[in-house]
């Protein structure tokens, strides 16, 4: 007996009946979709990383620069 195109489908659903009694069907991701989405995560959580870092240290360094302790009065 050959297998057909329907048995040889690998895709998963999952489906869910609401207190309506609307059947809603959805596709479950696959590993290529998880792996994009979890690298594209990683490089959007990096490049927050280094805004955060970068605006930190442009702060702290105006705070703590020579001009400054200078605006604020101080003596040089």
């Amino acid at each position: 007996m050959a297998a057909s195109a329907r048995d040889l489908d690998l895709r998963q659903h999952h489906g869910v009946e609401t207190p309506e009694h609307v059947d809603v069907r959805f596709e479950l991701a696959g590993v290529g979709s998880r792996m994009a989405a979890g690298l594209l995560d990683l490089l959007l959580l990096f490049l927050g990383l280094m805004v955060v870092w970068i605006g930190g240290g442009v702060i702290v360094g105006g705070v703590f620069s020579r001009q400054g302790m200078l605006q604020d009065g101080s003596p040089p």
